[in-house]
C-alpha cells in the first residue's frame, strides 16, 4: 500500500481486544470521521488504531457515515466490439 498522504498520527493506538465506552467511541470517531472523509481508508485508519476493518467499518456505520464504495476498477463481462471481434472464416 503506497504511504498514506493523511496525518494519522493523532490518532490514538487502542490495545487489541479493548471494549470502548460510548465516551471513548465518541472521541475516536471525532478524529476518525474527517479522516474518513477526507479519502483516508478504513484499512489505513484501522490500522493505525489497532482496532479491525470490521470493526472500524461498523463504528462509521453506525456513527451515519455515508460510506464511499470499493476501490479498484469495475469488472465486466466482455463484450466482443468490431474492433475486437474477427470473422470465424477468416
Amino acid at each position: 500500500m503506497p504511504e498514506s498522504i493523511f496525518d494519522l498520527s493523532d490518532l490514538p493506538v487502542i490495545p487489541y481486544g479493548k471494549h470502548l465506552s460510548p465516551s471513548e467511541t465518541e472521541a475516536l470517531l471525532r478524529k476518525v470521521i474527517p479522516l474518513y472523509q477526507a479519502g483516508a481508508s478504513i484499512r489505513q485508519i484501522a490500522k493505525k488504531t489497532g482496532r479491525s476493518y470490521g470493526g472500524m467499518h461498523r463504528m462509521l456505520s453506525e456513527a451515519g457515515v455515508k460510506m464511499r464504495g470499493r476501490g479498484g476498477g469495475r469488472r465486466s463481462m466482455h463484450t466482443p466490439t468490431a474492433a475486437t471481434s474477427e470473422p470465424a472464416d477468416a
